[in-house]
């Protein structure tokens, strides 16, 4: 898998520097344990929707 290059994607005086339009992420947590509940909390969201999903996609097929 290649990784792509964001100056490739977007200007270098736009990604770096004082001038930056980049916005930076804001995590609202202040310890790693907040963030750590809160990847596994999101983890689990994802996997649940995508379980969801694959039970409506199994259950639309069985129903042709």
């Amino acid at each position: 898998m290649q990784r792509s290059h964001i100056v490739e994607t977007e200007p270098f005086s736009e990604t770096f520097g004082p001038k930056a339009q980049r916005k930076k992420a804001r995590i609202e947590v202040g310890t790693f344990e907040e963030l750590s509940k809160l990847g596994t909390a999101a983890a689990e969201d994802a996997e649940q929707a995508a379980n969801a999903l694959e039970l409506g996609a199994l259950a639309h097929s069985n129903s042709l």
